[in-house]
């Protein structure tokens, strides 16, 4: 399994980490990730499970250029929903950065 901590100096891009990780319990965090110029900061997975569901609540924070966003939580039903919605997630931050919403 490729999971790196923040502590490590190696970051692992989003379609390794989606490779390599089969199910949301298996992450030792805080892992960090890179998307395209976007490093992807993983703090917290939370798992919360209902009669017939099972949810998890991630809690993540953005950087990029040494500008770090606040956390916030995703929620996501496995691997697949967390990768689409991390995407969705870093290209709205690199639209808001470049458009100059974020200071």
């Amino acid at each position: 399994m490729i999971v790196l901590s923040a502590t490590e100096s190696k970051v692992t891009s989003l379609s390794e980490f989606a490779i390599s990780v089969s199910s949301l319990d298996e992450v030792v965090y805080p892992v960090t990730i890179q998307c395209h110029d976007v490093l992807i900061h993983i703090l917290e997975v939370t798992k919360v499970e209902g009669k017939r569901l099972r949810e998890y609540f991630v809690t993540v924070m953005l950087e990029r250029n040494g500008r770090k966003t606040r956390a916030f939580t995703i929620p996501c039903r496995d691997v697949k929903d967390l990768v689409t919605k991390l995407r969705i997630e870093v290209l709205r931050y690199r639209v808001f950065s470049r458009l100059g919403f974020l200071r």
